[in-house]
């Protein structure tokens, strides 16, 4: 019963993330990128931050008593792509604090990477398999 209570929030989790992802996409997508947009995009970027530390953790919990183990392809997968995700994240936030992006293209094309990883991380997830490995 908690294994399934526990696999429904990560699963709930993780479309959240693919959520707020196209939420930013779509919030950069005007003419022009304003502060208050960067403000809003700084906060979605802790959002999503958040989620996916919890989704790991939670992913984490479900890999033994699912009878998977960590070296499982499509799970070293996930793995890799979360980790692409909250170093891109984190470099995100960085470049914001410095105020160094203003462009509305790079928040594009950074929101537009993070849809395209969420998305091979559940397209593994639901096959289990993968073509990385």
């Amino acid at each position: 019963m908690i294994v399934a209570l526990i696999k429904f929030i990560h699963v709930f989790i993780a479309m959240s993330i693919l959520g707020c992802a196209i939420t930013g996409f779509v919030k950069v997508s005007g003419k022009h990128l304003t502060s208050f947009k960067l403000a809003q995009c700084h906060k979605l970027n802790k959002i999503i931050l958040s989620l996916l530390l919890c989704g790991m953790i939670l992913g984490t919990a479900l890999v033994y008593p699912k009878h998977y183990t960590f070296h499982t392809p499509w799970i070293q997968a996930a793995y890799l792509f979360i980790a692409i995700v909250i170093l891109m994240l984190g470099f995100l936030r960085y470049l914001i604090k410095r105020q160094m992006v203003k462009t509305r293209i790079f928040w594009q094309l950074a929101y537009g990477l993070l849809i395209m990883m969420i998305g091979f991380v559940i397209r593994d997830a639901v096959m289990k398999s993968t073509w990385l490995f």
